[in-house]
């Protein structure tokens, strides 16, 4: 019985961060798919492209990249991150998430 729990446990260590990498991911594109609905149905009726919310996704992110590059960024950037650094709880996620996207 001792080495099914170990077998158990192990798999589940190798199991959970696949599944929950897969599952956020999946969580990102339902979101990006929906908010590109929501963007361009108005406008263009009800014609649309499969993976248009992934281009739609990542042109935000090069657009938030540009933004950031600008000169005035950094002081703005900071009265951002103003609130998740200084209340306990928020502070400790925001800057073990800071932590490890930094690593990257």
């Amino acid at each position: 019985m001792k080495h099914l729990t170990q077998y158990f446990l192990r798999g589940l260590i190798t199991f959970l961060p696949v599944a929950l990498t897969i599952y956020v991911l999946y969580l990102f594109v339902v979101w990006t798919e929906t908010l590109a609905m929501r963007a361009i149905r108005p406008i263009i009726g009800d014609f649309y492209l499969p993976g248009l919310g992934i281009a739609l996704g990542a042109l935000l992110i090069v657009g938030l990249g540009v933004l950031i590059s600008l000169p005035t960024a950094p002081r703005l950037l900071s009265w951002v991150e103003l609130p998740f650094t200084n209340l306990p709880v928020v502070k400790s996620i925001y800057s073990s998430l800071k932590n490890f996207a930094d690593y990257f």
